[in-house]
């Protein structure tokens, strides 16, 4: 009862008090356990530490089980205590299911600066501690310096990638997407005719800024037979919210392996395409192959995985609990992180759309 009760307060994301409450324990007495008794909250604290303790255990023997590749991504965080935490996220493919698997292994507190040898060194620990080292096919970074010269620490202790070097380093798509797009829009911020982003922008603090401007607004809308949305100023660090923002404003054998599945009947590209399925039922008639894919398609194209890392440890670690120690952080994330996986409820969400979403500017 105590082990759950645990995994609940760290997978609900709740306060360690949570299982003190007295109103929990009427409610467990009264419908579900009448032994039950209240959990004080220095014991909840340690469950939840022995409980990322055995976990973690765990993991290590599945991953010294694992037969295959296994990818990473990781980043950077500065939390509401002003202490930085590195975020070190494995995925890989399950050989016999083919599902896609991922699990935060480390969230461990590294300190200032945030330098290429110290990103390194952290990193290098970690798989030292799993015993993974020889199973790395790849890491995802963002384009932080530091982060490409972690990648040359790496090269330069002779580090081992999985297949080769030329694959151990992928940089985040979404990165370089933004950096294209943030190029664009200051190209068009530079030219006064052109820059209808600054002016749509301005309409919307001059609408949103007084509830008499944004009454008359909705006024207008209904009068023209539209219906009012609600508007919503972009974030300046978050190239996306700026789009969701203009959006509201709208309306050998291994050869002949190869040479067999490359003269194979291609398939439609359609969106809800399973590739890791169409492995799993296709691929005893491409063997070699099918090994090679299983492995290529674990390395992440972003850095999502860490920044949906982040936005739970920021709610977690908010003003009333800044003084939460690193390794009570780690252990709750991880274990809500394994206890999501256990269930396959661990799908992303960009709080930002969700926001516009919820105001109406996106349509389900």
């Amino acid at each position: 009862m105590r082990e759950g009760l645990a995994i609940y307060v760290a997978g609900a994301e709740q306060p360690f008090t949570f299982a003190a409450d007295a109103r929990l324990e009427r409610w467990i007495k009264n419908y579900v356990q009448p032994g039950f008794s209240s959990v004080s909250r220095n014991t909840n604290r340690s469950d939840v530490s022995n409980v990322f303790i055995s976990q973690k255990q765990l993991l290590k023997i599945e991953f010294h089980n694992h037969v295959g590749a296994i990818s990473f991504t990781s980043d950077m965080w500065t939390g509401v205590n002003d202490l930085g935490f590195l975020s070190l996220t494995a995925h890989y493919v399950d050989p016999t299911s083919w599902v896609m698997h991922k699990r935060i292994i480390a969230l461990p507190m590294i300190p200032f600066p945030h330098t290429g040898l110290e990103i390194y060194k952290c990193i290098s620990s970690i798989f030292t501690e799993y015993n993974i080292s020889n199973k790395c096919f790849s890491i995802t970074f963002d384009n932080h310096s530091a982060n490409t010269n972690a990648i040359d620490n790496f090269k330069r202790a002779r580090f081992v990638a999985f297949y080769q070097d030329d694959l151990f380093h992928v940089r985040c798509v979404f990165h370089i997407i933004a950096r294209v797009v943030n190029d664009g829009m200051d190209t068009i911020k530079k030219d006064e005719e052109l820059d209808f982003i600054r002016r749509i922008r301005d309409a919307i603090k001059y609408i949103t800024t007084g509830s008499s401007r944004v009454q008359k607004y909705s006024e207008i809308c209904t009068s023209n037979g539209l219906n009012p949305r609600k508007l919503m100023l972009d974030c300046g660090t978050r190239w996306n919210s700026t789009y969701l923002m203009l959006k509201a404003c709208e309306g050998t054998r291994a050869l002949n392996d190869l040479e067999k599945y490359l003269q194979a009947t291609t398939v439609d590209n359609v969106d809800d395409f399973d590739i890791l399925g169409w492995w799993r039922l296709n691929g005893i008639n491409f063997p070699v192959v099918q090994i090679m894919a299983r492995d290529l398609l674990t390395p992440p194209a972003s850095t999502v995985a860490s920044e949906s890392t982040f936005s739970a440890c920021g709610r977690v670690l908010d003003e009333k609990r800044s003084r939460l120690k690193s390794e009570m952080l780690e252990s709750l994330i991880c274990v809500k992180d394994w206890d999501d996986a256990k269930y396959r409820d661990q799908a992303y969400t960009d709080e930002i759309a969700v926001e516009f979403e919820r105001l109406g500017v996106i349509d389900d």
